[in-house]
């Protein structure tokens, strides 16, 4: 009975208020993680952001194609902040990325080349005026399932589902 409640209370604290964020915890599939991975420029030398980066699948996968790179993780919500927080100490805490525990809009971008997202799109309305300030012309964002409301894509990627129901579609890729 302890233990019943104990598991209902950590749902409600820290499982249950990602599922009514701007980017709910949902973790992609193994096989569209690396098809996004593949078609985001990695260079050395360069900054990558992935907001709400969930348990740090996609920062991970880019770090272990580049890991030259710097790489930023932002993540709010307790539960899967904690979990990338562990994976990064399981590959040894590389000193050139970081999980950030803050809300995406409270950051200033404008030192970010490529910014990964999977935002609803009320969070994607908002994030666009702050990007077409704060970021730097070149700067490209990859935006998987929704578009922005107010700009065109300059190309847009289609996904096969693997197992016939995955939720990742589309990724469309903005440059500012």
């Amino acid at each position: 009975m302890i233990l019943g409640g104990l598991a209902l209370q950590l749902y409600f604290v820290i499982i249950q208020p990602s599922f009514f964020s701007d980017a709910p915890f949902v973790p992609a599939d193994a096989s569209a993680v690396d098809k996004i991975v593949s078609y985001i420029p990695l260079e050395k030398g360069k900054k990558f952001y992935d907001l709400g980066c969930g348990d740090a699948r996609i920062l991970l996968a880019a770090y272990k194609r580049e890991p030259e790179m710097e790489y930023i993780g932002v993540e709010k919500n307790l539960y899967p902040y904690w979990r990338a927080r562990f994976k990064l100490w399981r590959m040894g805490n590389p000193k050139n990325i970081k999980i950030l525990k803050t809300n995406i809009f409270d950051l200033d971008y404008s030192d970010a080349n490529f910014i990964y997202l999977y935002l609803f799109p009320k969070a994607l309305e908002k994030l666009s005026l702050k990007f077409q300030k704060e970021l730097a012309p070149g700067s490209q964002v990859f935006s998987v399932s929704f578009k922005f409301p107010d700009r065109q894509p300059i190309d847009e990627i289609d996904f096969e589902a693997v197992h016939g129901w995955d939720i990742i579609k589309k990724m469309y890729i903005y440059k500012f």
